[in-house]
């Protein structure tokens, strides 16, 4: 078993050991996000809502690189295919799928759906 523990993430770094850790055998990844559980937390505004599925859970959100995007990480937490629906506030651009490593791939809706145990990574153009 091997644990990637990673703060802001540092996906570069993250998806090197990954990568490494496959070359040994590793077949199956699942993220851990640890949240704070204080009465005196406080939430931030999210850019974005969510619907559908309580099994797809976000485990990574940050900037960009270059600042003009944000990265969205889901993880389908189940065994079932599933699918949620994305709401981004207003002035958030044109989103699409993207590789850990921030390569940006083909539009994708606000409808996103998920194999069993899928993480799927958006880059979404900020205003």
């Amino acid at each position: 078993m091997i644990f990637f523990i990673s703060q802001s993430g540092e996906t570069r770094d993250t998806m090197a050991c990954l990568e490494e850790a496959k070359k040994k055998g590793m077949e199956q990844t699942m993220p851990l996000m640890v949240t704070p559980a204080l009465p005196d937390t406080q939430n931030i505004d999210a850019p974005f809502s969510i619907s559908g599925s309580d099994e797809v859970i976000v485990t990574s959100f940050k900037p960009g690189d270059n600042e003009k995007s944000l990265l969205v990480r889901f993880f389908n937490s189940s065994d079932q295919s599933n699918s949620i629906r994305l709401k981004w506030e207003n002035g958030f651009g044109q989103h699409f799928l993207s590789s850990p490593l921030e390569e940006t791939g083909n539009p994708i809706g606000d409808e996103i759906n998920f194999d069993p145990w899928e993480i799927i990574t958006i880059k979404v153009m900020r205003p």
